[in-house]
């Protein structure tokens, strides 16, 4: 915190009403960042939209991060980034592991359930954490046992999950919501890089939720998740082994290798 190591038992983990708080989410392998320049850039973005500047250089951030990760025994897990902006004046840097959740095997093998949240981020490219939106999603979760959210937006179409992007598959084709609709996630930009590489057909379209009986597939993304294999949204059931689901998994994982080599 502020470039002290503070032990777990004095560490302010929440952050105060009305505290405008840009955060970022990095996974780390084998003590390093995954995808580090990604993640700073969408970092940088975030400030940005918030008008707000970092006071830390990106060679301070990593020095801290690179301290953090030495001084605890945890080689493999997320850490979360925040910058704190108080009403007062005081600015923070934070930065701490996170529990994390990582899908089963089983999960990827059978697909995650997920249900509609009618709701939408206002000022979605941004990483500000939303205490409402994130509390209501949460709720939704806890009280139907499913893996994850999807966000309506009032048009009645699907943008992204509550912590994830999702893509769907129908006659063929992917799609996934317009970028300026949703939070640009650094494993959905690999995915769709990944996509391209295989050449195949990628539409920048939201699905609108009357539509999902037409879906065949689906897939959530993340840091945690990376690709995620949905079995069911709602009462539409989806078929968690689609052949582009294998496809993109098998290249995402290589994509992974050849930037995180195993030491």
């Amino acid at each position: 915190m502020d470039g002290t190591l503070k032990s777990i038992d004095f560490f302010i983990g929440v952050c105060e009403p009305g505290c405008l708080d840009i955060y970022e989410v990095l996974r780390i392998q084998d003590h390093q960042p995954l995808f580090w320049n990604d993640h700073l850039q969408r970092l940088e973005n975030s400030m940005n939209i918030g008008l707000k500047t970092s006071w830390l250089s990106q060679h301070q951030i990593r020095q801290k991060i690179d301290l953090l990760i030495a001084s605890n025994s945890l080689g493999d897990g997320n850490i979360k980034l925040e910058f704190r902006f108080k009403q007062n004046g005081e600015q923070h840097f934070l930065a701490y592991f996170i529990p994390t959740r990582y899908p089963s095997s089983d999960q990827y093998q059978r697909g995650v359930s997920c249900c509609l949240l009618h709701a939408e981020r206002t000022q979605p490219r941004a990483k500000i954490y939303n205490p409402q939106l994130r509390g209501a999603a949460n709720q939704l979760i806890s009280e139907k046992s499913v893996f994850e959210t999807l966000l309506v937006d009032h048009n009645g179409f699907i943008t992204e999950g509550s912590r994830s992007n999702v893509f769907f598959i129908r006659n063929q084709q992917l799609f996934t919501a317009p970028d300026e609709t949703v939070l640009s996630g650094v494993i959905r930009k690999k995915v769709i890089e990944v996509i391209r590489d295989l050449q195949l057909p990628l539409q920048y379209k939201s699905m609108h939720y009357h539509d999902l009986s037409e879906v065949e597939a689906a897939f959530i993304t993340g840091t945690s998740l990376r690709i995620l294999p949905l079995s069911d949204v709602e009462s539409s059931h989806l078929n968690p082994h689609h052949p582009f689901i294998h496809q993109l998994s098998t290249g995402l994982n290589a994509l992974i290798e050849r930037h995180n080599p195993p030491q």
